[in-house]
Order: C-alpha cells, then structure tokens, then sequence
C-alpha cells in the first residue's frame, strides 16, 4: 500500500502542493534561505507564462528549490515532535548496583 512506501513521489497534483507550502513558509517568514545556490535559483523560478507551470526560467536549474519545496510539504505532513524519554525511577538496572 502507499502507506508502506518511503520517499516522495512527485505528480502533477504533489508538485504545485509543495512548491505552494514552500512559498507560504517564506511569505510567512517561516524558514530561513541561507543557501546562496537556492536563493539564485529561487530568482530564476518563474511561471511559464505559456505552459501556466511554475519551473526554472529556460537555461536554469530548480534542483534546490524542488528539493526545499519538497522539504516543506514532508515537514508539514509531519510535524517535528521531540522524542519523548521516560525514566523508570523504580526500577534499578545492573548498572546501578
């Protein structure tokens, strides 16, 4: 099932999903582009003003802007929780002998 797979497919229907979520994380101020190599090709992604689709302008890359676009759609479909740690207080190992 779809359930068990790992990675991220992208679609005709994920694509313009993630690259909307990552656009809302920089209008919102949410993350931080640090990467010079993402912000030059943040620069150059455009809308095709034929096609309608969101891509790199002709002779450019959009390498790292998919891979943070995707980035953000994974981080919103599951949220960071910190790993919860629970001592056992009553129980003594055999190390604390």
């Amino acid at each position: 099932t779809a359930m068990n797979k790992y990675g991220w497919e992208t679609t005709s229907v994920t694509r313009p999903l993630a690259l909307g979520e990552f656009k809302e994380e920089i209008r919102q101020g949410a993350i931080d582009l640090n990467d010079p190599l993402l912000i030059r090709e943040c620069l150059t992604f455009i809308k095709n003003p034929d096609t309608k689709k969101e891509e790199a302008q002709s002779g450019c890359n959009d390498d790292q802007v998919m891979a943070a676009a995707i980035g953000s759609a994974v981080r919103n479909m599951k949220p960071y929780e910190p790993i919860r740690t629970e001592v056992r207080r009553s129980e003594k190992v055999v190390g604390d002998y």
